[in-house]
């Protein structure tokens, strides 16, 4: 709970930091913290980076910040709450708000700050440019009008977009490079292939294939750019008994309009090792046009290019869907990957989510891990890999050439040995708390003692255990241990 200290006042005016304004930040995102202080040094404020609402809440009370920048997701609140604290600690300053969720909600929780008496300002869909932040900072030295809150707001866009006349000078100039973020396999924390993304070579802005704006033959021709480098580069990153497997996001429309045939046995590998391409089409793509999808999904596994669904979660994908796909792998979106080790609400999404991919018989893919609480959370779901910053940035092809030269890879624990877990991949029947009671049976211990350690009652206990008997077809407690210790070799 905050606790709002009882004597507080603003700093008095000609006080020694009247002569520059000051910015907290919560966000728990430590590049987002540094891009924002960064800012704000270069426009000649003051920054604080905020470890909790509380900590935010305390410094806002004690001295009035002139601007407030808040993730609406943090490890220990949420913006509602966090809108609630500000209003009642009777703040006066600019709120503005960051996620990586979907421009509709920032645009919601907006209003209710509005409706809280609070000064709401942008609303920044990360991932933003450095740009994006030190615009803020001169509007409000200058004192800009705020944008609009509400039906009367002009459409929000990703700061960090590029424009046509961008992506149309690198596709025609030969600007467009492309970085490979690092996939790991969970089970040996060993990448096994990356996702490849598009830059501007020079401005190393983020070039988006999907991009509504652009002319339809430039993201044709960036398209077939992101192809050909892929498979080109694929030579430069393959080893003996290691051949990487790269995804890349390209839209449906431009697979349907491009010579796909043509361009894949043109730059292809030739080499019977080569694995293929992945492409990750999104929820939206998958279900719009069912006969398309379905054609240009057959078209892409003939010259050996799998299918991956991409931010699995945020749409509305039809198991019919799903099974005229047929995906390689689905992608689990950053927004339910992030917090999935202390929001219950996210950990039961991914959960779902591993399953239905596995029953699939296709590779589950966290995307956006942020902390090892939630790499560990994610490893005890089952989950197959994971991606994100926080374990591998974006590399330019002779960086990630080097990198796999390495052999670098993932530091992680015995998760799923210790906790069973490799036995739930061969059984999807178990439940993780099934799972969990197991554990405690195989070590001896009793049904008090297990439910002491689970927080649950003996009687609950009793009825997993029998639960337990009945999938393994274990005759008897001892039975049950065997399956166990059999399952830890």
């Amino acid at each position: 709970m905050v606790q709002f200290p009882q004597t507080s006042s603003a700093p008095t005016p000609g006080g020694p930091a009247a002569h520059r304004q000051l910015c907290y930040i919560l966000d728990n995102d430590a590049p987002v913290r540094r891009i924002i202080s960064f800012g704000a040094a270069r426009k000649n404020f003051r920054s604080v980076e905020c470890p909790s609402l509380g900590a935010l809440i305390e410094r806002t009370v004690a001295e009035r910040p002139d601007l407030i920048f808040i993730d609406i997701e943090g490890a220990d609140s949420d913006a509602v709450e966090a809108l609630r604290h500000l209003e009642k600690a009777n703040y006066d300053g600019v709120v503005h708000l960051m996620s990586r969720r979907e421009p509709a909600l920032l645009e919601t929780l907006a209003e209710i700050g509005v409706t809280r008496g609070l000064v709401m300002g942008h609303r920044l869909h990360k991932p933003f440019r450095r740009s994006a932040i030190e615009t803020i900072f001169e509007e409000t030295s200058r004192g800009t009008p705020l944008p609009m809150v509400g039906a009367s707001a002009p459409p929000i866009v990703a700061p960090d977009s590029v424009t046509g006349a961008t992506l149309h000078d690198a596709v025609t100039t030969g600007a467009v490079a492309l970085t490979y973020q690092p996939r790991f396999d969970l089970e040996t924390g060993r990448p096994y292939g990356a996702e490849a993304f598009a830059r501007h070579r020079v401005s190393f802005d983020l070039l988006s294939a999907s991009r509504a704006s652009a002319a339809p033959e430039d993201l044709d021709r960036l398209t077939e750019i992101m192809l050909t480098s892929a498979m080109g580069d694929w030579r430069r990153f393959a080893r003996p008994s290691f051949n990487p497997l790269i995804t890349l996001r390209v839209p449906l429309v431009s697979l349907a309009r491009l010579p796909i045939g043509e361009i894949i046995r043109r730059g292809r590998p030739q080499t019977s090792d080569w694995p293929g391409l992945v492409i990750e089409l999104t929820e939206a793509e998958v279900t719009g046009d069912p006969q398309r999808i379905r054609e240009i999904a057959a078209q892409m596994k003939i010259y050996g290019l799998g299918v991956s669904i991409g931010d699995f979660g945020t749409g509305r994908t039809t198991l019919s869907a799903l099974g005229s796909v047929a995906p390689n792998e689905m992608t689990i979106d950053p927004s339910f990957v992030r917090s999935c080790a202390t929001r219950v609400f996210n950990s039961r999404i991914c959960n779902s989510l591993v399953l239905l991919a596995r029953s699939l018989g296709a590779r589950s893919v966290a995307e956006g891990v942020g902390s090892d609480e939630d790499l560990m959370a994610l490893i005890k779901l089952g989950c197959d890999a994971a991606q994100g910053d926080f374990l591998a940035r974006p590399l330019l092809a002779e960086d990630f050439e080097r990198f796999l030269a390495r052999g670098d890879f993932l530091d992680l624990p015995e998760v799923r040995t210790s906790n069973l877990l490799h036995l739930r991949q061969h059984d999807a029947r178990l439940s993780l708390r099934e799972i969990e009671v197991l554990e405690h049976i195989a070590m001896g211990k009793s049904s008090k003692e297990t439910g002491q350690a689970l927080g649950l009652s003996p009687r609950t206990i009793d009825v997993y255990r029998a639960k337990l008997m009945a999938k393994l077809n274990a005759r008897n407690v001892a039975e049950l241990v065997k399956v166990a210790l059999t399952a830890r070799h």
